[in-house]
C-alpha cells in the first residue's frame, strides 16, 4: 500500500470488491458482520475480552476491524497511518514535510504549492482554515509592510473578535497583518487570490511546523476517505470537533491510537441511530465564515465525552438528544409504540442505574467513550421497546428504593402503611401480606394427615423444598439418625450404635473414667479406646444420645466432683451438638426454641417423630398458599396491564374487588414454588451464595426463611 499521493492509499483487491457489493445492494461492512465468528467487541475496553464474554452475538460496539471498514478505511491503513505515535505517519506524509525544509523563520510555503502538495482546491483550504483545526494565515510574499496592507486590503476582511483557539482561550481583537497579529484576528478571502504564487503560509511564531504538517496532512486524508465512502458528508468544521474532543493526537503532537477505534461507533450513533451533532438542524456548517474553537461548544452532541468544564452547559441537551435517539431507533427497528416524552424523562433521571445494570460502573461510566455509548444506547433501545417500565426493571433487578408512581405492584400510602403495615392500598386488599399473614396462622395439621406420613414423604418435602447435601455429608440424613433411628430401622434404614450418639474427644489422663460410668442411667458416658498402640492407649470419647433431658443434666453435675477444663469443654460439646444439627433447618419449625427442647428432651422416640412430621407437613402447607398467593398476585398485576385475556370480556374480567377473576392454576404455582426455590433471602449472611442455581447445602440458604418471617438463627458454639 502506498500513500506517494494525497489522494491514497489505494487497495485494489478492496475497490474490486465494494463495488461489486454495492451493485448487488449490500456493502462489505455488512457482510463482514454477517459472515464473520465474532463480530461484537467488549466495549469499557476493546484489548480485552473477559471470560465468557459472548463475541458472536449480534449487538454493538462491532468489533474494531468491522468498524474500520464501516468508515472505508483497510486494517493497513490503520495500522501506518492513525497507529501509536508518529513515526508511520512522517514516512506517509513525507511529500508534506518536505515543505518544512523549505520555510524560514517567518515565512512558509506559497500558497500554491502548499495546495498542490494537499492535494487541495482554494475552496477546502478555506474550509479547513474556518474549521479552527489548524492555525495559519496567508501573506502575499512581499517585503514592504506598506505594500503588504495594500495587497491585503482589497481581498482580506477583519474579523470580528473571536476566541483564540491556539492558547487561553481569550478574545482578541483584529491588528495588523505582521508583527504580533494573532493569527485568528485575519479571515481568508473568500475568493482565491489572482495569483496564488504570490502568496504564502504564516505560522504562528511559537509552532512546531512539522507537527503542523502532520496534524494538517492526517486529518484531510481522514476527511477525504470518510466523504469518499457511502456514508453522509461530514464537513471540516465537524471533524475538526470530533477530532479535538476525542483527541486525534494527545497533548505532546502524538497520533492517538484509540482514536480510530472510537470513531465508528460514534459515526454509527450518528447514522444508525439518527443522533444529531448539535440542535441547530438548519445550520450548514460547511457554509462558516467565522472562525471557532474546534469542540463541544460547536458539535454539541460532543459534550457526552467532553471532561472539559465547558461542555457542562450543553449536558442536558446532549442527553436528551440521545434518549430521542433512542426512541426514533427503537420505533423503527422493533416497530414499538410511542411510549410518550414522560418515559425518556424518567430515563434521564435513572441513567446510573440502568447504566451499572448494564455492565457500567462509576470507574467506567457509559459516557466514557463513544463505544460504552452505543452499548448503552442498545440497551435502552431494548428497554424503549420492551413492555416494562424503569420502575419494574429497578424493583426486579436492584435493592434501590422503588419509584413513585412506577411500581411493578401497588404500594400503600405512609399512612396506610402506619396504620397497617402489611397492607396494600384499600382497592388491592385481595393480594397484601396482611390476606397471606392470616392465610399462614391459620393453617392446621389434622391427625389423620400426621397418621399417613411417613419418613419417605417427610425427606420428599425437604428434598423438594431445595435441601442438597451436595458433596459433603447429609445433614438431614444425620439428623434423623440421632433423632429418630428406630424410624428409619422401621423404614429398612440400618442405623449403627455409633451413627446414634453424639460424641466428643477427651483422653484418659484428663478425666476419671469412673464418674461417668458409675451410673449407667446417667445422660453422659464415656468410652476408652485401647487398640494396643501406645499413641493411642489413653485416648478416649464422652458421648451422649438423645434424648438429652436439662434435669438429667444438672443432676448428673451436682453429683460429680469439680470438673477439669478438658471435661468442660467436652460437656459444653455434646450439650450443644444436637441444637447446632438442627440449627441449619430452623425455618421449617413455627416455633424453632420450642423446638428445639421439644425434639431434644422429649424421651419418647415416636412423640418426637410425630412433633417433627407435624411441622414439616405445616412448613409444606404454609410453601404452598405462599406460591399460590405470589402466582394469584402476578396474574392479576399481568391482567391489570392487559395480559390476561379475562381483560378482553366485556365485563373487563374483574370482580367487584378489583382483582381477576381466574384464580392462578397449578401451573402457575408449581413455578412460583420453581423460583422460590432459586432464590436467596435477602437476610442470609452466607459469604459464597450459590449462583449455579443450587439453592445451598442446608435450608439456611434457602428463600422460605423471609416469606416466613423467621429469622436467621444464629450457628451454636
Amino acid at each position: 500500500m502506498t500513500f506517494s499521493s494525497p489522494n491514497l492509499p489505494f487497495s485494489r483487491q478492496l475497490e474490486i470488491s465494494r463495488p461489486y457489493l454495492c451493485s448487488i445492494g449490500t456493502d462489505r461492512f455488512q457482510i463482514m458482520r454477517h459472515f464473520r465468528r465474532d463480530v461484537t467487541e467488549f466495549a469499557i475496553d476493546p484489548t480485552i475480552d473477559p471470560q465468557d464474554f459472548q463475541k458472536h452475538v449480534w449487538r454493538f460496539p462491532v468489533r474494531v476491524d468491522i468498524g474500520l471498514e464501516y468508515l472505508c478505511i483497510s486494517k493497513e491503513e490503520q495500522r501506518i497511518l492513525y497507529g501509536e505515535g508518529n513515526a508511520r505517519a512522517q514516512n506517509v506524509v513525507h511529500r508534506e514535510l518536505q515543505l518544512v525544509d523549505q520555510t524560514r523563520e517567518n515565512q512558509g510555503p506559497d500558497l500554491e504549492q502548499l495546495l498542490s502538495v494537499l492535494g487541495l482546491s482554494y475552496c477546502e483550504l478555506l474550509c479547513i482554515h474556518s474549521s479552527g483545526w489548524v492555525v495559519f494565515k496567508i501573506t502575499p510574499v512581499t517585503r514592504s509592510i506598506d505594500t503588504v496592507r495594500e495587497a491585503v486590503a482589497p481581498n482580506i476582511t477583519p474579523a470580528a473578535p473571536v476566541v483564540n483557539a491556539a492558547q487561553d482561550g481569550t478574545e482578541v481583537s483584529p491588528g495588523a497583518i505582521e508583527g504580533s497579529a494573532p493569527v485568528h484576528s485575519v479571515l481568508l478571502p473568500e475568493c482565491p487570490p489572482c495569483c496564488l504564487s504570490q502568496w504564502q503560509i504564516a505560522f504562528p511564531g511559537d509552532s512546531n511546523r512539522e507537527i503542523f504538517f502532520i496534524r494538517l496532512a492526517v486529518f484531510i486524508r481522514l476527511w477525504r476517505t470518510l466523504n469518499s465512502g457511502c456514508h453522509g458528508k461530514i464537513s471540516c468544521s465537524r471533524l475538526a470537533d470530533i477530532c479535538v474532543v476525542l483527541k486525534l493526537f494527545d497533548s505532546s503532537g502524538r497520533i492517538n491510537p484509540r482514536f480510530i477505534e472510537q470513531l465508528p461507533s460514534l459515526m454509527m450513533l450518528h447514522e444508525i441511530f439518527g443522533l444529531p451533532w448539535s440542535d441547530n438542524y438548519d445550520h450548514d456548517e460547511s457554509d462558516d465564515k467565522a472562525i471557532f474553537t474546534p469542540g463541544s461548544s460547536r458539535t454539541k452532541i460532543l459534550s457526552l465525552w467532553d471532561k472539559s468544564d465547558s461542555a457542562i452547559q450543553d449536558w442536558d441537551w446532549a442527553v436528551r438528544a440521545l434518549l430521542h435517539a433512542v426512541r426514533t431507533r427503537a420505533e423503527t427497528e422493533f416497530k414499538c409504540h410511542d411510549r410518550g416524552s414522560e418515559f425518556l424523562k424518567i430515563i434521564s433521571y435513572n441513567l446510573d442505574p440502568l447504566a451499572k445494570l448494564a455492565g457500567f460502573s462509576d470507574a467506567n461510566p457509559w459516557n466514557q467513550s463513544p463505544t460504552c455509548t452505543i452499548r448503552f444506547a442498545e440497551v435502552l433501545t431494548k428497554i424503549y421497546a420492551s413492555k416494562f417500565s424503569v420502575g419494574e426493571i429497578l424493583f426486579l433487578f436492584t435493592t434501590k428504593d422503588h419509584l413513585d408512581g412506577d411500581d411493578p405492584f401497588p404500594i400503600a400510602s405512609r399512612l396506610e402503611t402506619i396504620d397497617r403495615p402489611l397492607s396494600l392500598p384499600d382497592d388491592q386488599l385481595c393480594n397484601s401480606l396482611e390476606r397471606l399473614r392470616k392465610q399462614l396462622l391459620c393453617v392446621e395439621i389434622s391427625d389423620e394427615e400426621c397418621e399417613t406420613a411417613g419418613w419417605h414423604k417427610i425427606e420428599s418435602i425437604i428434598r423438594d423444598a431445595g435441601y442438597s447435601s451436595g458433596d459433603g455429608p447429609d445433614a438431614f440424613l444425620n439428623l434423623a439418625e440421632h433423632f429418630f433411628p428406630e424410624t428409619l430401622e422401621h423404614y429398612s434404614r440400618k442405623v449403627s450404635p455409633s451413627k446414634r450418639r453424639y460424641s466428643t474427644p477427651l483422653a484418659i489422663n484428663q478425666t476419671s473414667p469412673k464418674i461417668w460410668s458409675a451410673d449407667p442411667c446417667t445422660p453422659f458416658h464415656y468410652a476408652s479406646n485401647h487398640s494396643g498402640h501406645t499413641d493411642t492407649e489413653d485416648a478416649g470419647e464422652l458421648w451422649v444420645t438423645i434424648p438429652l433431658c436439662d434435669e438429667e443434666v444438672f443432676h448428673k453435675l451436682q453429683a460429680v466432683r469439680q470438673l477439669r477444663a478438658g471435661e468442660i469443654l467436652a460437656v459444653k460439646n455434646l450439650y450443644w451438638m444436637p441444637r447446632a444439627a438442627l440449627a441449619p433447618f430452623a425455618l421449617l419449625f413455627d416455633n424453632f426454641g420450642h423446638a428445639v427442647e421439644r425434639l431434644v428432651q422429649e424421651p419418647c422416640e415416636k412423640e418426637r417423630f410425630e412433633f417433627f412430621k407435624q411441622q414439616i407437613l405445616l412448613f409444606h402447607r404454609r410453601c404452598e398458599i405462599i406460591s399460590a398467593h405470589l402466582a394469584t398476585h402476578v396474574k392479576d398485576a399481568i391482567c391489570r396491564n392487559g395480559g390476561c385475556d379475562c381483560s378482553n370480556r366485556s365485563h373487563g374480567g374483574y370482580r367487584e374487588n378489583g382483582n381477576c377473576e381466574k384464580t392462578s392454576s397449578e401451573d402457575d404455582t408449581r413455578l412460583a414454588w420453581a423460583i422460590l426455590r432459586g432464590l436467596v433471602a435477602d437476610e442470609n449472611t452466607a459469604s459464597r451464595p450459590d449462583v449455579t442455581g443450587d439453592p445451598g447445602r442446608t435450608m439456611e440458604d434457602h428463600h422460605h426463611r423471609i416469606m416466613l418471617g423467621i429469622s436467621p438463627f444464629p450457628e451454636a458454639p
